[in-house]
């Protein structure tokens, strides 16, 4: 029997808002979009559980399509989660901007009454006939699932991501509610006929998940130290023999789906596939162009553990074969080389990793006795990707 494991990176993309209202001058558009719209509870290390640590980010953009500058333009946010709980503010940056950020606070919602994670974020002017913000992203560390069930909460532990509600219902345990509201001062021409303050409300909501076995869905940050995994612990186990870790590069700020499920392998008594895509802010395949065979830092990086259950009698780490597919439907498999390896293609001498060709950086066959038990004879590989295809081993 064997694995499926699909991997999607996004890199955070232009999408529209859920719902974002009309502002008060309808020329003056505000989107606010959540990235991913569905994300992973953090947790704590509970029942046998390892600490993981994930982040729901939004991404927020003016837009004035009026014949007037905007002046003191600002958006200020409220995070809030059931329970009293205030989402954890981590960073933000304006894309394409050094130096800016938002500053962050603590407050009550106006609205719910509820606890919230306050950021108001500056853009100064704008001018008029289609000026635009840069695109500004927050950051949230996920809440960690309740253990009890607070007074209000729709879902607890929930194991699948819920719809997102578009009605104004309070916040509860199965999402965050991200309430915004853009502010600024505009000229005469509006519709009122003198200077005036406008603002436009909206809110945006993250749908959150439990991690399983199966799934984590994530903002990644990109940097140096950061990275994701599947099921309740960083290694295999019995319950859970297939594990991938994810490392993303210091220069990609990237969204991580992870899902699993069975699925046959041509035959092969055992065995995973792995699924990637990463793509760019155009929704082109994103490109780690600092990744190369003397720097695997700037790659992409995929470490799969695999538990001493799933391997035959006999078997050497060094004899399995890792496969890479640059569609992902395997008709055109290439078995994966050392990183460094060199071959030649035309009249072109390449080293791996490159374009469209991953390589293995590492194998790594644990001892009978380990540090952390769950390791013992288990098998792990590194692969390091200048971008995205699917692998099977």
């Amino acid at each position: 029997m064997s694995r499926l494991k699909s991997i999607i990176l996004t890199a955070m993309t232009m999408l529209a808002g859920i719902g974002p209202a009309l502002a008060a001058d309808p020329q003056v558009s505000v989107t606010v979009t959540a990235v991913p719209n569905t994300a992973s509870f953090s947790r704590a290390a509970v029942g046998g559980t390892e600490v993981i640590t994930t982040n729901s980010a939004y991404q927020m953009r003016v837009v004035n399509d009026s014949i007037n500058t905007l002046n003191k333009v600002r958006i200020h946010g409220e995070a809030e989660f059931a329970n009293g709980v205030r989402p954890t503010y981590v960073d933000s940056f304006y894309l394409g901007v050094i130096g800016l950020s938002c500053t962050s606070g603590i407050g009550t919602s106006a609205i719910t009454g509820n606890p919230v994670t306050t950021v108001d974020c500056s853009i100064g002017q704008l001018r008029g006939s289609g000026g635009a913000s840069p695109f500004i992203v927050v950051i949230f560390e996920t809440p960690k699932a309740p253990l009890t069930s607070p007074v209000g909460c729709t879902v607890l532990n929930n194991t699948q991501y819920p719809a997102v509600p578009l009605d104004p219902a309070p916040a509860a345990c199965d999402r965050i509610d991200f309430n915004w509201t853009a502010f600024y001062s505009e000229g005469s021409n509006d519709a009122g006929g003198a200077s005036h303050a406008d603002n436009t409300p909206g809110v945006t909501r993250t749908s959150l998940g439990t991690v399983t076995a199966t799934s984590v869905n994530t903002f990644a940050r990109g940097i140096n130290g950061e990275f994701f995994y599947t099921g309740g612990k960083q290694h295999a186990t019995l319950g859970d023999p297939w594990v991938t870790l994810f490392t993303v590069p210091l220069t990609a700020q990237a969204i991580v789906n992870e899902t699993d499920t069975f699925q046959s392998c041509l035959g092969v008594l055992s065995c995973w596939i792995s699924a990637m895509s990463v793509n760019d802010l155009n929704g082109n395949k994103a490109l780690f162009s600092t990744c190369s065979a003397t720097n695997l830092t700037g790659c992409l990086k995929v470490t799969l553990r695999r538990d001493a259950t799933t391997i035959g009698p006999g078997a050497k780490i060094e004899d399995a074969i890792i496969s890479y597919s640059p569609i992902g439907d395997f008709s055109d498999v290439i078995p994966l080389p050392a990183c460094g390896t060199q071959v030649t293609i035309g009249m072109e001498v390449m080293t791996y990793p490159f374009l469209d060709h991953p390589c293995i950086g590492a194998r790594k066959a644990y001892p009978k006795k380990t540090v952390n038990p769950d390791d013992s004879q288990d098998w792990e590989f590194d692969i390091y990707g200048f971008d995205n295809g699917s692998f099977r081993g």
